[in-house]
């Protein structure tokens, strides 16, 4: 069971697009430990609670700032800077955090749309992209690895009646960077791998 847990404070400025460009996020670093972020933005808004009977903001693996999350490791690291709301343009800082998202402020992103993004900001990214299967589902995932370290997702999901054949239309969901690059997922060599799987 998880819960969260709320406080209140001031607001700094995350640039999306320096973010993307230069991996910084307002100074707060991969490896860091909460007090040392904390020092720098404040208490988080929410944090999970993992275990129902100790409400602990030391211990909680998630730190969430609207929702954008700082996710940590067993030693209470940041491991992860990480945010999953960007195909319905969710995604906000809560009350410490204000956000300037860029082209993130618009719904649906499509794939070819978002390079020609990176493309235009000279935004730097490797052009082979990691194709990623979802496990006993007709889920593919692409992963852009930029050069600042950060990775934007896109998924096949439109809805749960339509599922996205053609890459260029794969819809931007998420951003992440995060320590641990290997995944417990499957990789595949291209979509259509994916999509054989499954009758759609």
């Amino acid at each position: 069971m998880m819960l969260w847990v709320n406080c209140f404070d001031y607001m700094l400025e995350i640039d999306l697009k320096k973010f993307l460009n230069t991996g910084d996020f307002i100074g707060i670093k991969l490896g860091m430990t909460k007090p040392e972020i904390e020092t720098i933005i404040g208490e988080p808004d929410f944090w999970m609670i993992a275990q129902i009977d100790r409400n602990e903001k030391h211990t909680s693996p998630i730190w969430r700032f609207g929702n954008l999350e700082l996710q940590f490791d067993q030693e209470n690291m940041l491991s992860s800077i990480y945010n999953d709301h960007l195909i319905d343009a969710g995604i906000h800082g809560g009350n410490k955090l204000k956000v300037k998202p860029w082209f993130m402020r618009y719904k649906k992103q499509r794939f070819t749309k978002v390079l020609a993004k990176l493309d235009a900001a000279s935004i730097k990214f490797d052009k082979k992209k990691e194709v990623i299967k979802i496990p006993d589902s007709p889920r593919i995932e692409l992963r852009l690895h930029l050069d600042s370290e950060v990775e934007l997702l896109f998924k096949n999901e439109c809805d749960e009646d339509h599922l996205i054949k053609k890459e260029q239309d794969f819809l931007l969901y998420a951003f992440e960077k995060r320590i641990n690059k290997s995944s417990s997922l499957f990789k595949i060599s291209s979509i259509d791998d994916g999509l054989d799987a499954f009758a759609i």
